[in-house]
C-alpha cells in the first residue's frame, strides 16, 4: 500500500506540476497536450498512457501536422494529430506574443525585408493576394502566401537574413514575421485546416455515466475568420444520452461570447446560458441525475432547467461538429481536459476553471 500511495502521489504530483491544473486530482483521465502526458485513473492507481487511450480521432483522409523543428508529416487516417504550431497574427492557432511584422505597409511593392537571425522559422501572407519568398533564398515549409494559407520558411545555412518578399493581386497589407509554437491537439494550421470539419475527435469512456465533470482547456487566437457569417459557432464541447438529449458548449463567431445550450427529447430545454469568451477558455461542464452545472473562466452556476433524472452521457466529443447545426471548424486548439466520474461543487468548478489560468 506504501509503494501505491507512493507511486500515486508522484504521478499526481508530476502531472499538476506539468499542466498547472490545481483542481480535484481523483479525476479518471487527464489530458495535457502540450506536454504530451496522458494519465487515466481507477480510484486506486493512477498509470500513464498514449493520447490513442484517451481519445478516439475519426478522420477518413490523411492530416499533415508540424514537429518541433516545424517540419510538416503526414499523420494517418483516424490518428489523433499534435501539432507544433507557429503563431502569426490574423491566422495562427496560439499567439504566445505579438511579435514583429518586418514588412514596410507604407509601400505595398516588393520588397527586401531584414529578418532577425535568432529565429528559425518565418511566415509570410497577404491579405488580397499573395506575399511569398523565393526558393532560391529561403528554404519553403509550407503555403502559397495567401491570408489563407500563409507560407512558412526558413533561413538557408549560411543563406540571406535578408529574403526580397514578391506580390501579386490587389495587395490590402502585407504581414512578415517571426514563429512561436505551442502543441496542440486535432488542430492544423493552413489548407489542411479544412479537414477539422469532417474531423470527430471523442473522449475514451469505459461507460456511460449518470454524472461526471469534464474540463477544457482552449485556445484561439483570431475570433473573427474569413469566410463566416453570423450564425456560425465554433464547437468545444458536447456531453449527449443520444441525438435528442445533449449538452453543447460552443463559441458565438461574430460576438465574444460562449454558448451552453441544452436538448431535452429534441427541444431546447431552456434560453441559452452566456459566459465572455476569451482567446483561452477554460470551461468545466458537470452533471449529475440531470442536474447542470457548469463553470467558465472561473465563474460557475447551476443550472435551474434538469435534463431529467435519467440523463447519462453516452458520449463525450471535442472540437468537433454537433449533429449538422454546428460544423464550422474554426481555429480552436485543446491543450488540457480533465475527466470526472462525479458532480463537482461550484468552488470545486471555480477552482479548477481558474487553475490553467
Amino acid at each position: 500500500m506504501a509503494v501505491t500511495f507512493t507511486s500515486n502521489r508522484k504521478a499526481t504530483q508530476v502531472l499538476s506540476d506539468s499542466t498547472g491544473f490545481t483542481g480535484p486530482l481523483d479525476y479518471i483521465l487527464n489530458m495535457d497536450v502540450i506536454n504530451d502526458r496522458y494519465f487515466k485513473s481507477n480510484g486506486l492507481v493512477k498509470s500513464e498512457v498514449k493520447i490513442e487511450d484517451a481519445v478516439t480521432v475519426v478522420r477518413t483522409s490523411n492530416g499533415n501536422v508540424y514537429d518541433r523543428d516545424l517540419n510538416s508529416i503526414v499523420v494517418g487516417q483516424n490518428i489523433p494529430r499534435r501539432s507544433y504550431l507557429p503563431q502569426y497574427k490574423s491566422f495562427g492557432l496560439v499567439i504566445e506574443e505579438a511579435k514583429y511584422n518586418f514588412f514596410d505597409n507604407s509601400n505595398l511593392k516588393e520588397q527586401t525585408v531584414a529578418l532577425p537571425v535568432n529565429t528559425k522559422v518565418y511566415g509570410c501572407y497577404a491579405k488580397g493576394g499573395f506575399a511569398k519568398v523565393s526558393s532560391s533564398e529561403v528554404e519553403i515549409l509550407q503555403g502559397d502566401g495567401s491570408f489563407n494559407n500563409p507560407m512558412f520558411f526558413k533561413q538557408l545555412v549560411n543563406g540571406t537574413s535578408n529574403p526580397t518578399i514578391s506580390l501579386s493581386g490587389s495587395i490590402q497589407s502585407v504581414q512578415v514575421e517571426q514563429c512561436i509554437g505551442h502543441n496542440s491537439l486535432s488542430t492544423v494550421i493552413g489548407e489542411s485546416q479544412r479537414l477539422k470539419a469532417a474531423e470527430n475527435c471523442s473522449v475514451n469512456i469505459d461507460k456511460a455515466m449518470p454524472k461526471g465533470t469534464i474540463v477544457i482547456k482552449v485556445m484561439e487566437s483570431a475570433h473573427q475568420l474569413i469566410g463566416s457569417t453570423v450564425d456560425d459557432y465554433v464547437p468545444y464541447l458536447s456531453c449527449k444520452l443520444d441525438d435528442s438529449n445533449y449538452i453543447a458548449v460552443n463559441r458565438r463567431v461574430n460576438k465574444d461570447t460562449l454558448t451552453l445550450r441544452l436538448f431535452k427529447d429534441g427541444a431546447e430545454a431552456s434560453v441559452a446560458q452566456i459566459g465572455l469568451s476569451k482567446k483561452t477558455n477554460i470551461i468545466a461542464l458537470s452533471w449529475n441525475s440531470g442536474v447542470i452545472r457548469y463553470s467558465i473562466n472561473g465563474v460557475s452556476n447551476e443550472h435551474i432547467v434538469s435534463m431529467g433524472a435519467t440523463f447519462t452521457v453516452n458520449a463525450i466529443s471535442l472540437l468537433s461538429s454537433i449533429l449538422g447545426w454546428v460544423q464550422y471548424s474554426g481555429n480552436s486548439a485543446l491543450t488540457n481536459m480533465v475527466l470526472y466520474n462525479r458532480q463537482l461543487s461550484l468552488s470545486e468548478l471555480d477552482n479548477a476553471t481558474q487553475s490553467w489560468q
